[in-house]
């Protein structure tokens, strides 16, 4: 990725090309990441060390409870967190393991709301701040 800006609680905006931006849905993607069969468990080792194992998963286990309900609502900073952990970790597995990147890029995918010009991506990004935070 070139470039990332962002632009409420719930979307961030990535140039992923010279003059092509996307919008992604991060409550999707959080969501779905939560979802990964046996997450956290499949995305741990990735990680080099079991010390770095039993670390994330501390850290995940300690922000969990401060998580927001979910479905539709804005991400809150334990949110966040979890999920630069888990994109991290993810990137980590989909690195070395070819099913894991498969479904790494479908989740992008599935979390993408739109892909287009500044124009367009502005467009949404009024409208996306303009709404009510749930």
């Amino acid at each position: 990725m070139h470039g990332q800006i962002r632009s409420t609680g719930r979307y961030s905006v990535h140039e992923i090309r010279p003059g092509i931006w996307r919008v992604l849905d991060e409550r999707k993607l959080l969501d779905s990441l939560l979802a990964w069969p046996g997450e956290p468990d499949a995305v741990w080792p990735a990680l080099i060390s079991p010390d770095e194992i039993d670390d994330g998963r501390q850290f995940f286990d300690e922000l969990r409870p401060n998580m927001s309900p979910g479905s539709g609502s804005a991400l809150n900073l334990a949110d966040v967190r979890v999920l630069y952990l888990l994109t991290y970790r993810a990137g980590n597995l989909a690195d070395h393991d070819a099913a894991a990147a498969v479904r790494l890029s479908q989740i992008y995918v599935g979390a993408t709301v739109l892909e287009a010009g500044v124009l367009e991506v502005s467009g949404f990004a009024c409208a996306a701040l303009s709404e009510k935070p749930t």
